[in-house]
């Protein structure tokens, strides 16, 4: 105030504008030209007082009542004062008129200068209209501060200073095309956080300069001890300066599955028209969505040019990502940092009382042994409210209490906290929570055997329905049965700060480090029996497939099915017979191979499987039906995994244990026979597949019916196999029977249907029926994204078959792009040298051959030769079909050597599996003749063109495509010996 009035304290000034950071606040200045004053009256008086050529009649006449220049200013002010966040506006005019005439040195003439109408803008109703007892030339002079005129200017200055900081925020906030609702969903509630000036104004400097910069993105990374105030910093920062982004997103960055896990959710908030299609057409779709195409869907939105305006928190990047090699979900993160030090002394004690509720006598010496770490802190003042012990009291239970620890300090991994602090609080806490609730004790000693992340109601409600050779205690048939207590509890937890609950949900977690603690808080035996509840309240939730968003579930339950598989290998649970020992039922074990096989975790599922089958083997016997379901799952897995001489064994020894304990024509019996035909049909020995299929459909239709949809299952195998073996008209038989049954039991978009349209599609492809093909691949392609998601394997076989179309139809970019979208899908779900996976590389490599892209094609054969031998054998057919392949490879790159080096062993190889009529091993008969011709090998190119003629006119007759070629190549080589 005092700078504004000092400023204009001289007279011959022409009163003006003074602008502050609310308003603008205008001082008798005209807008609609001068009325009181004529502009021939001030022009004479510009002449007198300088020379005429220093005059500029034109810059006087915008004082001209209807000015047209002056009429385009006030018009173009007007459209800016519509705007959003607009500045409030105060006009002051004159009550007294002035000497006009004597001013210009003319005749004493009286008259208002700048009038209200000429003087005063009429905008919007923020537009504020004063009137001060002066003249036009004294309007903004004041003589003293006790003047009324003097007050009333002063009190719109102060009312505009008190709005600027809420409309310069207003002004600051994002109002973008790009804007996205801020959710901070899944970040843990903060009550009570006390700011860190000094690293929040970091943060601000860094994220906010005050002289802006290049704009560029920003990557900043905040590290130090667990439970040091990262993550409450973070989330004070977002909540601070949301209005300034287009969004805020906030990810769990435990792990790259959780990272891309929450991308996913990240795009579920995504506007839909600024995403990719493909994104966009996934996202419709809840299931099993392609993660991988979601995350580059939406680092892509992230990337666009004209989204510059986005935060990202990404919390608990925990993994040491130099430890890659060792730890496969620890990754890279690159920017500027900050180390998040312990809080000094009197942010210590705020945050102590702050919890507390209430001033706190001597807090210096619970802050000093506490060392400003917050978490600690934080419980230390949540635990004074609750109990409101005093703090004499407290330092002695705090150190009587750190002795005892130190004693047990092995069994607390959890070195990086100076003096053991943390765990000390913790321990107060948690032996306060034990006094007052048995449940809320227990529960937190159970939640160290499931995950930290996600702990809700219906997970510990399964509990009543452990079987009871579980043993459920009391403590948690009460949380199970009663939701009040469960909440109850928690709400005790939450108190003491040991626990927190997620903003929008009904879930809580845990501070992982404490959780770390939590695991260690049972001792004994008592370790065993947490364990073994935790694993069966996981198995309990698992819900069935006819449950709605079943698969949803699956893969929320899959972190804790994770954190019990690894305490049952730290705990070595097995089963057991003594009264005294806790163990876990082996069908625990097969569930949780369940949940990782539905969740295509193939090793964990088989570990489980293997505890499960010793558990029935010792309970039951190696003939009991229960043991025989684990060893029929096992060989399921070993399967899936490429495994394929284990999984033969599993099936065969499943079969030979139905038949004897239910009979052959059981309907468990037959469902082995018939994997075991889909096992045989995988190792391409098709004979004996054909046989297992026809025996199962024979005996399903006997058993249980002809429409029947196991039996119906069973003869789609069968119409597959036909298809193999060029059985073309059997198959499109079987394969129609199979499409009108599904049909009419399980609709035309049932999954079971659109694999039968898949098979169909197959089946015509291979008939030369390409536009009917195409019809069956999309009809599947678009039933299966619909009830299973892009990345579901089944999805991954249709985008499969129609690459292997495309490149039939000759449409080689289209079949590129099929194949690589299923390599990258296959790779993801089986693995990479899983056969399925290993068929696309071999099919992608076939691509790339057509593309005269030899190198691409070459790296594709090799990487498909390796996978197969090792998970089929050298001698597989498949492995064959690769080895004759890079043999044609080779030969277009003219390496001689190593071509007939693949041929001679595809040939020998082919004699052995297939015979030596086979077509496959007359092509490459074929191939060996060419190459031979080409070395000048004149003799023995004949030798093989002539066997290879005789066998095709034997198989395929003379008219055959394959029979001409070869005898034109006979042809041009008895040609060139005449020349």
């Amino acid at each position: 105030m005092k700078a504004l009035f000092e400023a204009e304290r001289d007279a011959n000034r022409w009163p003006g504008i003074f602008a502050s950071t609310a308003g603008l606040m205008f001082f008798g200045t005209p807008f609609r030209g001068a009325e009181g004053m004529r502009q021939s009256e001030m022009l004479e008086a510009a002449l007198r007082e300088y020379e005429p050529e220093q005059v500029q009649e034109d810059v006087l006449r915008i004082l001209k009542p209807g000015d047209e220049f002056l009429q385009e200013l006030v018009d173009k002010f007007g459209e800016t004062r519509s705007q959003a966040n607009k500045a409030h506006v105060a006009c002051f005019y004159e009550l007294k008129p002035s000497n006009v005439g004597a001013i210009v040195g003319g005749q004493a003439r009286t008259r208002f200068v700048v009038s209200e109408s000429s003087g005063c803008l009429d905008l919007s109703d923020s537009t504020e209209k004063y009137s001060l007892a002066r003249t036009h030339f004294n309007m903004n002079k004041f003589g003293k501060v006790t003047e009324e005129d003097y007050e009333m200017v002063c009190e719109v200055v102060k009312r505009m200073v008190a709005m600027a900081p809420e409309l310069l925020l207003a002004r600051s906030r994002y109002q973008g095309k790009h804007s996205v609702p801020s959710s901070l969903k899944s970040v843990l509630v903060v009550n009570k956080f006390v700011e860190r000036d000094a690293e929040l104004q970091r943060l601000e400097d860094y994220f906010h300069p005050k002289t802006p910069g290049h704009t560029r993105r920003k990557v900043f990374v905040t590290y130090g001890l667990g439970g040091i105030g990262k993550t409450q910093l973070a989330i004070e920062f977002a909540r601070k300066h949301h209005d300034r982004y287009s969004a805020v997103f906030w990810l769990n960055g435990s792990s790259k599955d959780q990272l891309r896990q929450f991308f996913v959710e990240v795009a579920y908030r995504l506007p839909r028209d600024q995403v990719r299609a493909d994104v966009a057409e996934a996202l419709k779709d809840s299931k099993d969505i392609d993660v991988d195409m979601v995350v580059e869907g939406v680092l892509q939105w992230l990337s666009l040019p004209s989204n510059q305006h986005w935060l990202l928190v990404i919390d608990n990047v925990d993994r040491d990502h130099l430890r890659k090699e060792e730890d496969s979900q620890a990754y890279d993160r690159y920017g500027e940092g900050s180390k998040i030090d312990k809080v000094g002394e009197k942010q210590a004690k705020t945050i102590l009382e702050n919890n507390a509720s209430k001033s706190i006598k001597d807090a210096d010496l619970i802050i000093e042994r506490l060392d400003g770490l917050p978490l600690a802190l934080t419980q230390a003042g949540s635990y004074l409210r609750y109990t409101n012990m005093e703090t004499t009291e407290y330092i002695e239970y705090y150190d009587t209490t750190w002795k005892n620890l130190m004693k047990k300090h092995d069994r607390f991994p959890l070195q990086e906290y100076a003096y053991g602090s943390v765990l000390t609080t913790w321990t107060i806490s948690y032996e306060q929570v034990r006094s007052q609730s048995e449940e809320a004790a227990n529960l937190l000693r159970l939640w160290g055997f499931l995950d930290y992340g996600d702990l809700w109601y219906e997970l510990i409600a399964s509990a009543a329905r452990l079987e009871e050779e579980t043993e459920t205690p009391d403590w948690l048939i009460r949380l199970a049965e009663n939701k009040l207590e469960f909440l109850d509890a928690l709400q005790l937890l939450s108190h003491y700060s040991l626990v927190d609950g997620r903003e929008e949900t009904s879930s809580h977690s845990m501070h992982s480090v404490l959780h770390a603690w939590c695991c260690q808080l049972a001792e004994g035996s008592e370790r065993k029996t947490l364990c073994s509840l935790a694993a069966g309240l996981v198995v309990e939730t698992m819900p069935c497939e006819t449950e709605p968003e079943y698969r949803e579930l699956w893969k929320r339950l899959l972190p804790h099915g994770s954190r019990v598989y690894r305490a049952l290998g730290e705990e070595r649970l097995e089963h057991s017979h003594k009264a005294d020992e806790w163990t876990v039922p082996p069908r625990v074990f097969f569930n949780l191979g369940l949940l990782f096989h539905r969740n295509t975790k193939l090793g964990e599922a088989e570990k489980m499987y293997i505890r499960a089958l010793a558990g029935h083997e010792k309970a039951h016997g190696a003939e009991h039906t229960l043991t025989l379901a684990t060893v029929h799952n096992l060989g399921a897995i070993y399967a899936d995994q490429g495994k394929q001489d284990e999984a033969e064994k599993m099936h065969i020894r499943a079969l030979a244990g139905y038949e004897k304990a239910l009979s052959a024509e059981h309907i468990s019996t037959l469902d082995t026979v018939s994997n075991l035909g889909i096992l045989y049909a995988y190792q391409g020995k098709q004979d004996e597949a054909e046989e297992m299929y026809i025996r199962a459909l024979v005996g399903k239709e006997k058993a249980i019916g002809i429409e029947h949809i196991s039996t119906l299952g069973t003869a789609g195998n069968l119409g597959i196999l036909y298809t193999c073996q060029g059985k073309l008209e059997e198959a499109e038989k079987m394969l129609l029977r199979v499409l009108v049954g599904y049909e009419m039991a399980l609709g035309i978009e049932h999954i079971s249907t659109l694999r039968t349209v898949d098979n169909l599609g197959i089946l015509y492809a291979d008939q030369g029926k390409l536009d009917k093909a195409e019809k069956m691949f999309i009809r599947a392609l678009a039933g299966e994204e619909k009830a299973l998601g892009k990345g579901d394997i089944w999805t991954l076989d249709t985008v499969n078959n129609l690459g292997l179309l495309y490149r039939n139809q000759g449409k080689l970019d289209e079949a590129e792009k099929m194949y690589i979208q299923a390599l990258a899908g296959r790779e993801k779900a089986l693995g990479k040298d899983h056969i399925s996976t290993l068929e696309t590389v071999f099919m992608l490599g076939h691509i790339y051959s057509n593309q005269d892209k030899l190198d691409e094609a070459e790296r594709m054969f090799i990487r498909a030769l390796a996978g197969r031998e090792k998970t089929l054998g050298r001698d597989h057919i498949s492995t064959l079909k690769t080895v004759n392949m890079l043999g044609y490879i080779y030969s277009n790159q003219d390496k001689l050597d190593k071509t007939e080096e693949m041929y001679s062993r595809a040939l020998v190889g082919k004699e052995k599996a297939l015979g030596i009529e086979h077509i496959s091993t007359l092509g490459t008969v074929s191939s060996l003749g060419r190459l031979y011709a080409d070395q000048g090998k004149q003799d023995e190119a004949e030798k093989m063109f002539i066997r290879a003629l005789v066998g095709y006119e034997q198989a395929l007759g003379t008219g055959h495509t394959s029979t001409l070629n070869t005898l034109d190549n006979l042809c041009a080589l008895y040609f060139d010996r005449c020349y």
